[in-house]
């Protein structure tokens, strides 16, 4: 997929998620965003990003996202 902007929708569709795990996401800087006036836009390469990063983990909910960041803060150190 070229580097294109998706919309919070768009994400969602492609994630097997819901939009508002997708702003969940936004919210907790799991993802990259950009703001635009009628909401949020993400680039493909970003959505990669995201999936290569939390592959495998529950990050269904606010608590399971942050347990899954601070796992990725541990194994950073």
């Amino acid at each position: 997929m070229e580097n294109q902007y998706l919309t919070t929708e768009q994400v969602a569709t492609m994630l097997h998620a819901t939009k508002r795990n997708v702003g969940l996401w936004r919210r907790k800087n799991m993802i990259k965003s950009i703001r635009c006036s009628n909401g949020y836009l993400f680039k493909s390469e970003w959505v990669n990003e995201f999936v290569d990063r939390f592959a495998g983990m529950s990050i269904t909910n606010e608590e399971k996202c942050d347990l899954a960041i601070a796992l990725l803060k541990r194994k950073q150190s």
